[in-house]
C-alpha cells in the first residue's frame, strides 16, 4: 500500500528568495532552519532530474558522491525508477 504525501507549505520559494536576498552566498547569512533535511518529491529525470515542494520545483544535480551511496545503500532501486517518489535530502546546498 502506498503512502500519499501532501505538502503544506511552499518551501522551495522561500530558500530561492533567501539565498538570492544574501547575494549567492549559501553559507552567510543562511537561517539555520533551512540547512536541516528537507523532503522533496521527485518529478522526473529525463532530459533533467526536477524535485519539488508540491508548489514549485527546481533542477537537481546529484554528486557522484550521492548516486554512489545511494547505488550502494539502495541497491535493489533503479535511479531511473525514482520517478514519483518523495526524497528526505539529508546533505544539500545551492
Amino acid at each position: 500500500m502506498s503512502k500519499q504525501f501532501t505538502f503544506e507549505k511552499e518551501m522551495l520559494k522561500n530558500l530561492v528568495s533567501l539565498f538570492l536576498q544574501g547575494a549567492g552566498n549559501f553559507d552567510a547569512n543562511f537561517p539555520e532552519e533551512f540547512k536541516k533535511p528537507i523532503k522533496l518529491f521527485f518529478y522526473d529525470t529525463i532530459p533533467m532530474v526536477q524535485l519539488g515542494d508540491g508548489f514549485s520545483y527546481i533542477e537537481a544535480v546529484f554528486t557522484k558522491e550521492a548516486v554512489n551511496s545511494f547505488r550502494k545503500n539502495f541497491s535493489h532501486l533503479r535511479f531511473g525508477k525514482m520517478r514519483d517518489r518523495l526524497l528526505k535530502l539529508t546533505k544539500w546546498s545551492f
